[in-house]
């Protein structure tokens, strides 16, 4: 019985770091690769660790490029999307959750059906439509076009949460006098910032890797967020691959501490909204 219990203990710990390392291996090989010089990068065998490494991939980006201006455009975009999403998933879901009109499942089950579509499938229509708004080469053009993307997921995800918190709280809340606004802003909205927060992580990096609307609605080069701005390294003769793992990498940074810093509230929100969704 001891044998076979340290026989799954080893097995459980083994299958972990193959997990492990099979996620990390993307990052390792952006950050070996963004630290070659051109000539080692396409060296047979291939090297794990640089035998010449250097940072003139980091310092080119930085001083010759549009880096700044990618990452200022990518974090105005990304706040944009976030904050519009989050106050609308917010009182979508909640009205969802709580308030039984006509239809109301039907519109639900709407929004799951819509997102299940490839996104790609609306880029002509939602290009037509930005430009006889006249929003094409605009930030308002690609942040409503993220937000359609973003906001039926979460809404099911407030959804989820909302049903999830005892409606006897909102029940006292009411007969305490706190009206709808009330009981919805003071006592709902805080009990559900874990929801929130969830949310607005998943919005934020859904809109921070977005590719194919900002190279579609935005054309002019200083409306460019990174993602487009790393495809400038892909040329018609061959790909600068220094200098687009550095900025891949450097993309990538503020996902991954973001997902480090809120990972106890994204999981218990995809869990509070698994439950009752």
């Amino acid at each position: 019985m001891r044998l076979r219990r340290i026989f799954f203990t080893i097995s459980w710990w083994v299958a972990a770091i193959l997990f492990v390392a099979f996620l990390a291996f993307p990052v390792l090989w952006m950050l070996s690769t963004s630290l070659k010089p051109s000539g080692e990068i396409f060296h047979i065998p291939p090297t794990w660790i640089p035998e010449h490494p250097t940072l003139h991939s980091f310092t080119t980006l930085w001083q010759k490029g549009n880096f700044l201006r990618y990452l200022g455009n990518s974090i105005l975009v990304a706040l944009a999307t976030t904050g519009i999403a989050v106050v609308v998933a917010s009182m979508a879901g909640y009205a969802f959750a709580r308030l039984p009109f006509v239809g109301r499942k039907s519109v639900l089950f709407g929004i799951l059906a819509a997102q299940m579509i490839p996104g790609v499938l609306f880029l002509l229509p939602i290009f037509m439509l930005m430009k006889q708004l006249g929003l094409l080469n605009s930030y308002l053009g690609l942040i409503l076009a993220n937000v359609t993307f973003a906001l039926p997921f979460a809404i099911w995800m407030m959804y989820g949460f909302y049903k999830h918190i005892p409606a006897e709280i909102e029940e006292a809340a009411w007969v305490d006098g706190a009206g709808f606004g009330g009981t919805y802003f003071r006592v709902v909205l805080p009990m559900g910032r874990p929801g929130l927060l969830s949310c607005a992580i998943f919005c934020f990096l859904s809109s921070w890797d977005e590719f194919v609307f900002a190279l579609a609605l935005n054309t002019r080069d200083e409306l460019r967020t990174m993602p487009v701005g790393l495809y400038n390294f892909v040329g018609q003769y061959g790909i600068e691959w220094n200098y687009l793992m550095a900025g891949a990498l450097l993309v990538t940074i503020p996902a991954m501490i973001f997902f480090a810093l809120f990972q106890k509230q994204i999981l218990s929100g995809f869990a509070a909204g698994a439950v009752k969704g």
